[in-house]
């Protein structure tokens, strides 16, 4: 009798023990889980912008750049074409015009074959995009850009005439000073007394037949599109535009080369890098020229 109360005794230790273990067990995964909860709630209100970017194989993506539209989905405000009449009520230089630098296309239709936009680098580097790149294929009755015809975009002097030296391959720069420009849109520009615009065509199939000192008029033939210079595949014409110190000239240019003279680097760094010559959108000035022909 003795024997049996024991083991009854031992057996019911034993079932409040098994019952409080699991007690225990339920507490500690429920003190557990609000544990992950509290630190999750914790974890989401200190987040910072860069926790919220995925991964991908364990490698974090950045988060997409600030969205900018598309060039060739880009119209201008207004779409005119520009006449000698028209610039005349806005201009102290009657008749004066800027022109497409490219025959068979208009101001208002050039961001329709834009290839690769501006893209500035900070100050005094030399990568990105200093200017505007000009490419199409299948328009109108042209299979390509190759071969049309550059001209200048505005009248002035003849400051550079490259012949096949990398990277601009055949290279012309213009530079119209601020005199010839009318006041409105020199302001526009933020052009200083002393300043001129210069503007630089590259990639061009043959040299220029034009030379330092000449004078061009708006519109008048520089050369054709063709795909000289560093590393060029495609056909394009290359367009710069630089605000700088009047009088300028460059008998050379040439970078990227190990043949290179000094004074053609000296050359391409003073303008490129150098400060002395601040690039622009090109068609920021295609934008206020074509603004200042409604201006009552």
């Amino acid at each position: 009798m003795n024997q049996l109360l024991f083991n009854f005794s031992a057996l019911a230790f034993v079932l409040i023990s098994s019952a409080s273990c699991e007690q225990s067990q339920v507490d500690i995964t429920q003190s557990n889980n609000e544990t992950d909860v509290l630190v999750r709630q914790i974890e989401t209100q200190n987040h910072d912008e860069s926790d919220l970017i995925p991964t991908i194989n364990g490698t974090r993506v950045p988060a997409a750049p600030t969205a900018t539209i598309d060039p060739q989905m880009q119209s201008l405000a207004i779409t005119v074409t520009p006449t000698e009449m028209s610039v005349g009520e806005i201009s102290n230089n009657d008749h004066f015009l800027v022109c497409s630098p490219l025959a068979g296309e208009t101001i208002d239709t050039l961001r329709e074959i834009i290839s690769d936009p501006y893209h500035p680098p900070p100050p005094g580097r030399d990568e990105r995009h200093h200017g505007v790149d000009f490419a199409y294929y299948r328009r109108g009755d042209r299979m390509s850009i190759e071969g049309v015809a550059i001209q200048a975009i505005m009248p002035g002097i003849v400051a550079a005439v490259i012949d096949n030296r990398l990277p601009y391959g055949n290279m012309i720069i213009i530079e119209t000073s601020g005199d010839y420009i009318p006041n409105p849109i020199n302001e526009l520009l933020g052009l200083m007394p002393g300043k001129s615009v210069y503007h630089l065509y590259a990639h061009m199939q043959s040299k220029p037949g034009l030379r330092v000192g000449e004078w061009v008029a708006c519109g008048d033939y520089l050369g054709q599109v063709g795909t000289t210079g560093y590393n060029i595949v495609e056909p394009h014409l290359h367009f710069e535009t630089r605000i700088g110190p009047e009088g300028q000239a460059f008998d050379n240019m040439a970078y990227y080369d190990t043949r290179a003279t000094q004074a053609e680097i000296d050359a391409y760094l003073r303008w490129r890098v150098g400060g002395e010559f601040q690039h622009f959108d090109p068609m920021h000035l295609f934008e206020i020229y074509l603004n200042q022909l409604i201006l009552p």
